[in-house]
């Protein structure tokens, strides 16, 4: 009897375990080359445009070009309250998402974005700057006036 009530202990102290580890809501690395759009349904390939938004609940969506994911964030019945994470890839090439909150956006047509969108994020405010010191073309734009493009 002491036995079992032993195991069966242990076997409820393994279940809780896992059921706070699979709560746990978070964002996905993105499996470039395997993972489909979740709005176009494009494959995503390209690592410094993809997007991605993670609701409150864990159900994850994964995008191929930033103004996918705004296009389906408009057209979504969930709330834009219910979203715990919207990121962005780092246009500068790390795999590493930034808060669209805290990201520089740039457009411009030199950008050449999957769903021609042709808006990057970057990580780096000074990044940023320098990419449009160099391109002309471009124009910063917030994240509020990104949603408003699409």
């Amino acid at each position: 009897m002491r036995r079992f009530k032993e195991i069966t202990l242990a076997l409820l102290s393994v279940m809780t375990a896992l059921l706070f580890t699979s709560c746990e809501v978070k964002t996905e690395k993105i499996s470039y080359g395997k993972d489909a759009c979740s709005f176009c349904k494009m494959g995503i390939v390209d690592h410094q445009f993809s997007a991605e938004a993670v609701t409150e609940k864990g159900k994850i969506y994964k995008f191929d070009d930033v103004s996918c994911m705004v296009k389906f964030l408009k057209e979504s019945t969930e709330p834009s309250t219910n979203y715990k994470f919207l990121v962005v890839s780092d246009y500068e090439g790390s795999d590493e998402f930034v808060d669209v909150k805290e990201a520089k956006f740039i457009h411009s047509e030199s950008l050449r974005s999957p769903m021609r969108g042709d808006v990057a994020a970057f990580g780096k405010p000074h990044v940023a700057e320098s990419f449009e010191h160099e391109d002309k073309s471009s124009v910063e734009l917030t994240w509020e006036e990104v949603q408003a493009k699409f």
